[in-house]
């Protein structure tokens, strides 16, 4: 993050150095030794400069279109770095030869400007993502990304790395991995054990017996493989469901919070409050450990639990359930009026009877009763 700019202000104290100068001296004696030149008017020079002519470093002449060229840059001063180099191509090349970025020779020839160099870099961290970790690390890393549980991936690890353990070698040699997959196969079709193992011992009898555990090898495999993709699957789509139906309760609180002109019956609310309202629901303010973000108002709910319903319940009552703000508003009009009162009666303008104060009248007039006008 850039830091803060500092803004500097200029003041003439910081620019009139020495105003102590005789400027009047300076002009004198500037003006008896500056020797006078015959100086031609600048839109002669460019003709000038077209009667003169035009060598290269070499001392041969230049002529025709590159003269007028050269002349125009004479014009005009030196292009500036900005225009004539490609800074973000200059930097990326610096950092490839430097080892920091690996960038072929097409790459670098893409850089164009700050995006097409920002891109670069993002395909040199896609590319070392996965740098340091084998297939199998690979394969976990994409599959917590996906949300898949981790007891739901290693199940299936374990088996496919099983699975392709059991070579063909092994399964001929083996009468015991023969019987294990031949039953499991016939289990996993839907049959149960004692019939799996009626047919393992008729393949075995008639030696199809490898034959056979080859086969529900191979469908064994495709089979768990078929459920973990199913499972992927299911996990995601949670997911998608989960992040829709949170994103409804967002439209949904939206459209509440700005389509309320009033709230507890007769508070209205201004743009100003709704903003701040509605940045309250949405914005986080910390995570829980599972991941889940939560509000300010939700904090203090986790935070002090007892207080927070309380204080909610409370609020409930006195406002008749959220609907109007009466026995508040009363409450403080009858302490307001309970302030005015005593107010009035300390005040050197008022003359109380016994009964009721009132206020003092220069004119003949019936007195102003205080609890009348309150």
């Amino acid at each position: 993050m850039a830091g803060k700019e500092q803004n500097m202000e200029l003041s003439m104290d910081m620019i009139n150095v020495g105003t102590s100068l005789d400027l009047s001296k300076i002009e004198a004696e500037v003006i008896e030794e500056t020797p006078i030149v015959d100086t031609p008017p600048k839109d002669n020079l460019l003709q000038q400069n077209t009667n003169k002519d035009i060598t290269d470093g070499a001392g041969q002449e230049i002529v025709g279109s590159d003269a007028e060229k050269l002349l125009e840059q004479d014009k005009s001063g030196t292009e500036s770095p900005a225009n004539s180099d490609n800074v973000f191509k200059s930097f990326a090349g610096f950092i490839s030869e430097k080892g920091l970025l690996s960038a072929s020779e097409e790459d670098l020839a893409a850089v164009k400007d700050e995006d097409t160099f920002a891109e670069l870099v993002k395909k040199q961290i896609k590319d070392n993502e996965y740098a340091d970790l084998n297939e199998s690390q690979v394969k976990y890393l994409e599959a917590i990304r996906e949300g898949v549980p981790a007891e739901v991936f290693h199940e299936n690890l374990q088996a496919n790395t099983a699975y392709e353990q059991l070579t063909d070698d092994l399964v001929k040699g083996d009468p015991g991995v023969r019987k294990d997959l031949i039953v499991a196969g016939y289990v996993a079709k839907g049959f149960d054990e004692n019939y799996a193992l009626k047919q393992y011992k008729r393949v075995s009898d008639s030696n199809e017996d490898v034959e056979e555990a080859l086969m529900f090898r191979d469908d064994l495999k495709r089979l768990q493989d078929e459920r973990y993709t199913a499972e992927v699957a299911r996990v995601k789509q949670a997911q998608d469901d989960a992040k829709a139906a949170n994103q409804k309760q967002i439209d949904d609180f939206k459209t509440s919070v700005y389509a309320k002109e009033k709230v507890l019956k007769d508070f209205k609310v201004t743009k100003g409050i709704q903003d701040k309202v509605y940045s309250l629901m949405t914005k986080p303010v910390e995570y829980t450990k599972a991941g889940e973000p939560i509000n300010a108002m939700m904090k203090d709910r986790i935070d002090n639990p007892v207080e927070f319903e309380t204080n909610l319940y409370y609020l409930y009552e006195i406002t008749n359930g959220f609907k109007d703000l009466g026995a508040l508003s009363k409450k403080a009009a009858s302490k307001v009026t309970n302030n005015f009162q005593a107010t009035l009666e300390k005040s050197n303008y008022i003359e109380s009877s016994q009964s009721n104060p009132f206020l003092k009248s220069d004119e003949d007039t019936t007195p102003i009763v205080i609890t009348d006008i309150i």
